[in-house]
Order: C-alpha cells, then structure tokens, then sequence
C-alpha cells in the first residue's frame, strides 16, 4: 500500500516481477449515521444526544498525490431556534456547514476546472426555527408534508421527507456523474411549495487538466526537439504530469423524518392531503447532517530495465463516496414507539445523504517488454461508486483516470495503427473496460484513458532517472565477517582528503574539448574527500569535494536534490561465491543466510550494524538527468560528469 502527498515510484534495474497488489487507490468514508446517538465500543449510548452527529461525515484520504473527498454538511446550528425545537431534537451547533464539500481536485490542487467532486446542497432551502405552524397551510417556510406509510404502527403520517443534494463524482480522463437525490417515492403534498428533492447534484469540470485528445496529434512535430518530446505529456504521464485523481463531493444536510401531530386527511391511493390540527407543531424534529465524499485513486510509475511480468494487479481506482449506515430504513423507524432504545437510536442514525465517488488515478508502466496476466483487471484506474443514502439517493460516480503503457517496440507516437494494435492486446485487462462504449473507444480501444507508446529515454526529472549496479562482492580468503572502514583524519587536519575515506570513487570530468578532434577531454577526480591544494586533478569549486556539492539525497522535486547518488547493500553468503552477478537471495534455493539482505545504506561502514552481519557487499549508482533543468545549481557541474569508475570500499575481514 502507497500512501503520501507525492506519486508513488517504483524502479527495477532488471526484472521486476508483481504477484500481488500494488495498492494506491483511494480511501472510502465509513458509513456516516445522521443522527441521534452513537452505540459505543461496550454496546451502549454515546450520552451526548445529538452532537454526535452534528458534524458531517469526513472525506476519505485520497492515494498517493490525489484529491481527498469533500466533507459532509453538518447538521443546523439551532442555537437562535424556539425551545421547543431545540428540546425535540435541534441542537445548538456553531459555526454549522449546512453544504457538502467539494472534493480536492485532480493531483491534490485546488482550482477551477480540475474534477473536483461538487458538494450537495442543504434541502429544504430554509430550515424551521419553531415547532409552530400555521395550521391554514401545515408548512413552516419550505417545509412541506408528505403521507407517508409507518410500516411499525400500520398508519399514514404526516412526514417531512425533504433530501440533501447527494455529492457529484469527482473527475479526471471523463468527468464524474451526477449526484441523484431520491425520496423513496414520497411527494410533497401540503401545501407543494417545493419538491421533496432538489435538482441533481452537476459534476464540475475537467478543463483544467488540460488533456489533449487521445490518439495521434492534430499538429505534429515540425523539429527534432519536438519530436524527441512527448507530444502530450499529461495523457504520457510525464514529469509532473504523474498526478492522482480528485475526489468526491459531500453531501449536504436535510430533514427527513419530521411528523407533525396532525394526521393525514381525504388520503387517496393517488395522494393525499396533511392538515394539522389546530394548535398543532412538528413532534418529532429530526434533522441529519451529510456522508463524506470518496477519495480520488492515487499515482505510480513502475518501470523495470528488462521485464515486467505483471500477475498480479496495480490498483489506483477512485474510492466509494460515503453512505448510510442502514439503507432502505422505513422513514418512521426512529421515531416508533419502541421498548429498545438502543435500536430506536441506531435507526434515527440511517438517513445521511450519500457522498459522491472519487475519480481513479494514474499508473504508468514502462518496460523492455511486458507480460499481463491474461486476466481482467491488472490495471485498475476506474472511478468509484457514489454512495448510498437515504430515500434511495445515489452519490456521482467518480471518472475514469489514467494509464501510459510503454514497451521498447511499441507504436510510434503517430503511428495510429500501431496504436490501435496494442491498445486491442492491453484494454481487456484494464479497468474501466467497456468496448460497447464509443465514449472510451475513440479513435482505439478506451483510448479515453488508456495511451500507449515506445519506451524511451527522458530527458525529464524524475523519469530520466536511471542506474547501474555492480556485481557482489567477497574478499578471498577464510573469514567470519566484515568490518567495513569508516571516514577516518588521520593527519588531524580537519578536512577529510579522498585517500582517508571509507569507501570512494573516481568521477570521469570533462574538463574541455580537444581544438583539433573536437573530442571531449577527460580527467578522473575523486567523488569524496578534498584533495590538498597542490594535488591534481581536483574537484572544479575549491574547497568541496564531488560528495559535497551534490549530496547524496534523491529528491526530484527538491531544487537542492541530488542529480547522482551511491547506495551500497549487505548479505552474508552460505558458501562460496562462485558467481558473483547471479546470486539467488530468496526462496528454498537461497544463497545467502535468512534474513541476512539489508535494506540500502549511503556508507558500507552502516552495514556493520545488522545482524547477521554481512560478508559480501554491492552498490549501486543512481543517476538522474535534468537536461532541461539548466536552473538547477548542480546543472553546470553534472553536465560535465560523463561517468563514475573506480569504486573501491574499504573492508577488514575478521
């Protein structure tokens, strides 16, 4: 499971083989109740009646550099409201948030036009302050009665059956659908002010993601620059265009479930009529706060130097919106007269409104070649379901998000058939899939949300990143373990020269051009250390070393982030090592010791502290191009670095 503000990255020199899930989705909000108390942990009452669910449901997180879901709308603050009003049931809730939220846009952002999901609005318009009506027209402000049928007690009452706006569906590739208000079939008949439902919720739009449309350009490349850049990078996944999705809109507040005293007249099979009696009020009042919205599916790159062999699945799809703790509950059920109160309680809890889906998210995969388990869903960027909630209210769906699916041989970015070739062959394992839908097949097979292309070479920060690693190495010899050198000023002169480090390396410098061949002109300079003023060749800035002025951090979004790091791993060998670039490290066949493979370290000497201790060592070193990044303050320095040679780590065997 991925989880973070910030894309998730996984890089494989050499095959890179997934069995299981990779997990970025989003998160879904647990089911919201309304109302009334909670049950707590030991199987009673939350004693604090009511403001337990004053406050609406939360959103869900989204994966990893996606939108989280909009919250739901809290219940009204009736703290100006008439006594008895507040004694059947309004409470006082400051600072009150009667409207769903909107959902966190594509990528985290907030902004116009980035599929974020549209938080519902509150419903009725204007929420009672009194229990009194007028009894000429049974209506307080917008509030209107139904009949409805009291499945506990076999009668029709006089009900307020009014529903929040439910949240809209977050987008991404496709927009998110409507959120779809429902009032179980009850139609507001006195006096008919208003409808019992508002309109639907409309999902926001996704103009701000700026996606070209899918397939070839409309304008090619009229240069080699051009060409070798991708020509959309958003549907490529480039760069920063690796982004999650957006989430899903909360719910907003509504009544439902409200009674007055006075009971159904002149009811018909068609309809009916609800007059209050004289002097009649509303007992019970219930009102009830909105679910949260889905969080939007996460983004991650997987890419392997050789093969990817995919049998299991990456999941990055949009989260569920928030629902209802009970669905279809009868209106009347928590306001029934019942011997159980826990039961009666946990009913009025039933009726939040539901939250809208949020989008799926964003996987790039890229590999020599790629082998799919011929089974559906490999690749999972669908958006999730909206919510469930009261009268049957359905949250928006959340939209489709993204995938790039690149191989060595694949289509040339303007090569339409080739496109269409390979689409055919990936499709059917992704998800969303729907070949009858014209809208995600056009102009190839769910070319909506699925591109596909060559795998080539960046030239852009993080995807230029790259790396070598060495083969194991073991002294010759008999011996227990190893002791790996630390740094060591061993002249006391306060300035570590290359020759008393740990371990070290030679960096291959371009130090000019020959005049005649035009041929770059190359010389070694240690990586660590600072040499005295009189050595040479020594490191370009006085006073630094290689080390120093580049750190060994990778953080590609940093400014100060290495451009090229050193990582150096541990194990301890069962035997001899006969071939030192093929050795198993797991499963019954293994090599080395159980448990012995550490975790990558920036010096050997940090190999010492695990147990067991290891007896052989590798490195790795990892590059990471910014050819275009001529602002970085490393840029002029490693534009000069052609290469690294002569690693050696210092090691006393015991």
């Amino acid at each position: 499971v991925l989880e973070g503000s910030q894309a998730g990255r996984v890089y494989s020199r050499g095959d890179l083989i997934i069995d299981g899930i990779l997990d970025c989705s989003g998160e879904s909000p647990e089911a919201h109740p309304s109302n009334a108390f909670k049950e707590t942990a030991d199987g009673g009452l939350n004693t604090d009646f009511g403001l337990a669910t004053a406050i609406g449901g939360s959103g869900g997180e989204g994966g990893p550099a996606a939108g989280g879901g909009g919250k739901g709308g809290d219940r009204f603050d009736h703290s100006d409201s008439a006594s008895s009003l507040l004694f059947q049931g309004g409470i006082p809730n400051p600072g009150a948030v009667i409207d769903g939220g909107n959902g966190v846009g594509v990528g985290g952002s907030v902004g116009p036009g980035l599929g974020q999901g549209t938080g519902g609005e509150h419903w009725p318009p204007n929420i009672p302050d009194t229990n009194q009506h007028n009894p000429s027209s049974g209506s307080i402000g917008d509030v209107d009665y139904s009949v409805a049928f009291n499945q506990v007690l076999g009668v029709n009452e006089c009900r307020v059956a009014t529903v929040g706006q439910p949240g809209a569906g977050g987008g991404y590739s496709l927009m998110g659908t409507e959120g779809l208000p429902n009032a179980n079939g009850y139609f507001a008949v006195n006096p008919g002010n208003i409808s019992n439902t508002p309109s639907n919720t409309p999902p926001s739009g996704i103009e701000g993601v700026r996606l070209d449309a899918p397939g070839p350009p409309v304008d090619p490349p009229t240069s080699e620059e051009d060409e070798a850049n991708p020509y959309n990078p958003v549907r490529d996944l480039t760069g920063d265009n690796l982004r999650g999705g957006s989430g899903g809109g909360g719910a907003g507040m509504h009544l439902w479930g409200v009674r007055t005293n006075g009971a159904p007249a002149d009811f018909q099979d068609s309809g009916g009529a609800c007059f209050a009696a004289s002097g009649g009020f509303i007992f019970p009042y219930w009102d009830h706060s909105g679910a949260g919205g889905g969080g939007g599916g996460g983004a991650v790159q997987v890419t392997s130097g050789s093969n990817l062999q995919l049998n299991g699945q990456i999941n990055c799809s949009g989260a569920e919106g928030g629902g209802a703790t009970i669905l279809n509950q009868d209106i009347g059920a928590c306001t029934s007269t019942n011997a159980d109160e826990l039961a009666n309680m946990i009913a009025c809890a039933a009726f939040a409104s539901p939250g809208g889906g949020g989008s799926g998210g964003a996987i790039k995969v890229q590999a020599r070649t790629i082998d799919l388990q011929n089974v559906s869903n490999r690749l999972l960027v669908a958006g999730g379901n909206g919510g469930e909630g009261v009268g049957g209210s359905i949250g928006g769906n959340g939209g489709a998000g993204l995938i790039r699916y690149e191989i060595e041989d694949g289509p040339h970015y303007n090569d339409l058939a080739g496109q269409q070739a390979l689409a055919d062959e990936v499709a059917p394992w992704a998800s969303p899939f729907d070949a009858s839908d014209p809208a995600l097949n056009t102009p190839f097979t769910s070319a909506a949300f699925l591109s596909v292309g060559q795998f080539q070479e960046s030239r852009e920060r993080p995807d230029s990143m790259n790396g070598a690693m060495s083969c194991w190495m073991k002294p010759a010899g008999n011996f227990f373990q190893l002791t790996f050198n630390t740094d060591e000023d061993e002249d006391m002169s306060s300035t570590f020269e290359p020759d008393e480090m740990g371990w070290n390396m030679d960096v291959v410098y371009q130090i000019g051009v020959d005049p005649v061949s035009g041929e770059p002109l190359l010389d070694l300079m240690p990586y660590r250390g600072v040499p005295a003023a009189l050595d040479e060749p020594n490191f370009p800035l006085s006073g630094e070393s290689f080390e120093d002025f580049l750190g060994q951090t990778l953080n590609h979004d940093e400014l100060f982030g290495s451009l090229f790091t050193v990582r150096f791993q541990g194990a301890r060998l069962d035997g001899t090592l006969n071939d030192p670039c093929n050795v198993t490290l797991g499963g019954v066949q293994s090599d080395i010791s159980d448990g012995s493979l550490t975790p990558w370290v920036r010096h050997p000497d940090e190999l010492g502290l695990f147990n067991p201790s290891p007896n052989m060592v590798r490195f790795c070193v990892i590059f990471e191009g910014a050819m275009k990044e001529s602002d970085h303050p490393q840029s002029l320095v490693t534009q000069q670095i052609l290469g690294v040679t002569n690693l050696e780590i210092g090691v006393t065997p015991d």
